[in-house]
């Protein structure tokens, strides 16, 4: 397996997407508490956030699946970087850069989250460096 397709099945890299919830931050998650899910790993800071994610998956998964949200909206997959994160509406929203998350997702939020649902159901199966 190639760096890139093994990056591309660890989702959110790496860190805990329970913890932005229950945490309210950042949390790198382990081996040790992995959870499969929709083809990708999924890596947890506790068995409990581990466990809390089996249960609903679908109320901690960031949006697209752990893509840049900016990204999303312009078409890309881009990898994120786990500091630039917003919950809207109960949604974990990740992003790649200082610049995406502030000049784009929180200036535009509804818009960028609009375009990227829409992009999402074209891209979500191509692999990002097809896009």
């Amino acid at each position: 397996m190639s760096i890139t397709s093994a990056m591309r099945q660890l989702s959110a890299g790496g860190y805990d997407v329970v913890a932005y919830h229950t945490a309210g931050a950042p949390m790198k998650g382990s081996a040790e508490h992995a959870v499969s899910y929709q083809g990708a790993t999924w890596y947890f800071s506790s068995a409990e956030n581990a466990a809390m994610f089996e249960a609903e998956p679908a109320k901690f998964a960031p949006a697209y699946g752990g893509w840049c949200s900016a990204g999303a909206s312009k078409g890309k997959k881009v990898p994120i970087k786990p500091e630039f994160w917003a919950i809207v509406d109960g949604q974990l929203y990740l992003n790649s850069s200082e610049g995406a998350h502030k000049n784009l997702f929180l200036a535009k939020t509804e818009e960028t989250i609009s375009k990227g649902e829409s992009n999402w159901k074209v891209i979500f199966a191509t692999p990002a460096d097809e896009l």
